[in-house]
């Protein structure tokens, strides 16, 4: 019994020296220079600036081997459903790599497990990176309609049409149906509370997401040119801003990922109050009654200014109410503008040739 333990313990102790003569014979700072196909290359471009994607886009030009796991796989591929295939070492030396039947398939976020070593991982990626990187992944995958929407479309964004299942998309005051489920304690709005953006079409819209039917994300943008230099912003400049997220998936969800690139592609949106500076633009009109939920923008009424920081004279457009004696001009110019059309209707009648 005691030769056996000996026996044992000896073996144990080869095994252990054997281990150690194997690591000091590995250079740490040796690199390992990984094979990606070129399918794999071109997917990976869709993810710029995400960590994810940056740790299989540096693995061709090779990193050294002490921030690697003892055994990494490689030959890396990218299937139909998006799950990267792979081939482990131990088959590293047949000729049929890129069609082996022996080749694995895995998450794209759990393969990386398999290349890089948990010490390096922990220092370089964190749970968020890995969570930004599956949202986009989500909504890079998932087949959704985006709409931009102006005038009076942009009732849509707030269930007019009721088009919102309130209960997935989370809470928010500002749309219609507030007493139904989903909704909240807030009075139903009123169409003319809208007026702010159904008025001002070629200033404000509103970017949505439709997915299997219903408007599952929104945000609204303004956009104009500037008035004043300041911070960022320079005069006569033409600029977009980009109001909060409210949907389905939070912020920087998958849906809002979607809603931020389409602004950012089409007009180099910048989100509110970020950057530095006052975006600050005239409006067509702002001298209406009341306002609806609108959030972090300020107005002036008696110049038709918007801006997204308080300037002199502006007021929080969040359900604002403008000075009735500022609503009560508005439409006494519109009563007047009406009566000069019809009057220049009736001249051309009378002096049209018949």
């Amino acid at each position: 019994m005691k030769n056996k333990l000996l026996i044992m313990i000896i073996k144990n102790f080869i095994d252990f020296i054997k281990e150690n003569i194997e690591e000091q014979q590995i250079i740490p700072e040796e690199k390992v220079f990984f094979s990606l196909s070129p399918k794999f290359v071109k997917f990976l471009i869709n993810f710029d600036g995400y960590k994810v994607a940056d740790l299989y886009k540096h693995l061709p030009a090779g990193v050294q081997r002490k921030y690697l796991v003892k055994d990494p796989v490689d030959y890396l591929d990218i299937d139909k459903d998006n799950n990267v295939s792979f081939l482990k070492s131990r088959y590293f030396s047949e000729d049929n790599k890129w069609e082996s039947t022996r080749r694995q398939k895995m998450k794209i976020t759990k393969v990386i497990k398999d290349i890089y070593n948990e010490s390096y991982l922990n220092i370089n990626l964190k749970q968020t990176d890995i969570e930004s990187f599956s949202n986009k992944l989500s909504s890079f995958l998932k087949p959704t309609e985006i709409l931009e929407l102006r005038g009076n479309d942009v009732l849509r964004a707030y269930n007019y049409k009721r088009e919102i299942d309130q209960m997935s998309f989370g809470f928010t005051c500002a749309n219609f149906g507030q007493k139904e489920p989903g909704g909240s304690r807030y009075d139903e709005p009123s169409v003319n509370w809208f007026d702010i953006y159904t008025k001002n079409p070629e200033n404000i819209g509103v970017v949505i997401i439709i997915d299997k039917g219903k408007i599952v994300g929104r945000r609204n943008f303004q956009q104009g040119i500037q008035l004043i230099d300041n911070g960022i912003y320079k005069k006569g400049e033409f600029y977009t801003v980009y109001g909060n997220y409210y949907g389905e998936n939070g912020v920087d969800g998958k849906y809002d990922i979607v809603i931020v690139e389409y602004l950012k592609n089409k007009y180099n949106a910048i989100l509110k109050a970020t950057k530095g500076g006052g975006f600050k633009i005239k409006l067509k009109e702002t001298r209406f009654e009341q306002y609806c939920p609108f959030d972090s923008m300020f107005v002036n009424f008696k110049t038709n200014e918007l801006s997204d920081i308080h300037f002199t004279g502006s007021s929080n457009t969040y359900k604002a109410r403008c000075p009735i004696e500022l609503v009560k001009q508005r439409i006494s110019e519109e009563s007047s503008k009406k009566s000069e059309d019809v009057m220049m209707n009736v001249i051309d009648t009378e002096t049209t040739p018949k």
